[in-house]
């Protein structure tokens, strides 16, 4: 019996078969689209922070620096953080005037709040400087992470410090209220979130 040779249909449906089938093969990878710098900092933002909208919001105009470097992500968290605590202690400075009106509780509050927020700038500078200067994306030592880690802790107690003191006795609403102004509970939060990604990238440190 003489065989037929295969239809047109049939050889079509082949080809498309094989066609599919490679495509299968090949496309995912190919197909994944990279992750953003945004999409970087957002997700680390929402995954690793407890203030994640203060941490878009501070990070998102520093993503093209940050690309997708967990160390570089931490690093500009410190220096926004360093940026706003200095913002915050040219804030209180200029309250110098105001304290020959202030009772005596509210003097040391103040001066005791410009001396903590001074001591957490200068915490700051030492983490940014630690984190690699202009070797931001060379490993660091775990000794370098340690001291990094420490100083940014001690800023953070500083700032919070300077506002349990605001809670005392003899201290008013108004002072209180210009020295929350200068921006001290904002840097605190913004050293906790730094303080998140120097830990999350001491976890790939051995």
């Amino acid at each position: 019996m003489e065989l037929s040779p295969p239809s047109n249909s049939l050889f079509f449906l082949h080809a498309l078969t094989l066609t599919t089938l490679l495509l299968t093969i090949l496309l995912p990878a190919a197909a994944v689209e990279p992750t953003t710098t945004d999409d970087f900092v957002e997700k680390s933002c929402a995954s690793a922070t407890r203030y994640p909208d203060l941490c878009v919001a501070t990070l998102s105009p520093h993503a093209s620096a940050i690309q997708t470097s967990p160390k570089l992500l931490a690093t500009a968290a410190l220096s926004v953080a360093l940026a706003a605590a200095r913002s915050a202690s040219k804030s209180l400075q200029r309250m110098v005037g105001s304290t020959v009106t202030m009772s005596p509780g509210e003097a040391a509050a103040w001066r005791d709040c410009r001396s903590l927020v001074r001591d957490s700038v200068d915490q700051l500078r030492r983490s940014v400087k630690e984190m690699g200067g202009d070797e931001k994306t060379a490993m660091m030592t775990r000794f370098q992470l340690s001291n990094v880690q420490t100083w940014a802790s001690a800023a953070m107690t500083d700032l919070d410090t300077c506002t349990d003191g605001l809670s005392g006795e003899g201290v008013d609403g108004e002072v209180k209220r210009r020295v929350m102004e200068s921006g001290v509970v904002d840097v605190g939060h913004m050293i906790s979130n730094a303080l998140a990604f120097v830990n999350r990238y001491g976890d790939g440190i051995n």
